[in-house]
């Protein structure tokens, strides 16, 4: 198992969504573009061929992985307004 940041910047509602949503599924959303994703190697290449598909420029995409020293260190303050049940919608994007 395999720990990630994958971050982005979506110029385009329609493909941040699609991003998105294939992040969510494998991963918990940190911030509004960082979702914090543990997965096998196999895994992760599966999701970057998949948002691979559909990102355009001047969109961006960082896979960062964490070894597992640095992902057991972090530092978690406050309360995320990401919570499982929160929907993202066109007030709370920044493009």
């Amino acid at each position: 198992m395999s720990h990630w940041l994958l971050i982005y910047d979506i110029s385009d509602t329609k493909r941040l969504r699609k991003v998105a949503k294939i992040a969510n599924a494998y991963g918990n959303r940190v911030q509004r573009s960082v979702f914090e994703i543990s997965c096998s190697r196999e895994t992760i290449e599966m999701i970057r061929k998949r948002i691979g598909l559909i990102i355009e420029d001047p969109d961006s995409v960082a896979y960062i992985p964490l070894c597992q020293f640095d992902y057991s260190g972090i530092m978690r303050f406050g309360k995320s307004l990401f919570d499982s049940d929160y929907d993202i919608d066109e007030k709370h994007l920044f493009l």
